[in-house]
């Protein structure tokens, strides 16, 4: 899941590259937006405090939490653990 507000610069920066690595690991990967200014509960729920924030989830639990601007490079090598 990847929260985002559709007004910030660094959310609207980040989703090509978030789009591209699900697409070349297809069926390691899906990708999933939270519009937290339209869902605030569920920013609380996640503990979200800034944005982009992303959650790694497997069988339903975060194993994993990052977040903030980064290239594609940053974003494969956060994610590379769960894309083997």
């Amino acid at each position: 899941m990847r929260p985002l507000s559709a007004l910030t610069s660094p959310c609207r920066a980040i989703a090509p590259a978030l789009y591209a690595i699900a697409a070349a690991h297809q069926g390691k990967l899906a990708v999933y937006k939270l519009h937290v200014d339209e869902h605030p509960e569920l920013s609380a729920a996640f503990r979200i405090r800034s944005i982009p924030a992303l959650r790694v989830f497997q069988g339903g639990q975060i194993v994993k939490e990052f977040g903030g601007a980064m290239s594609r490079q940053a974003l494969e090598q956060q994610l590379a653990e769960f894309l083997q």
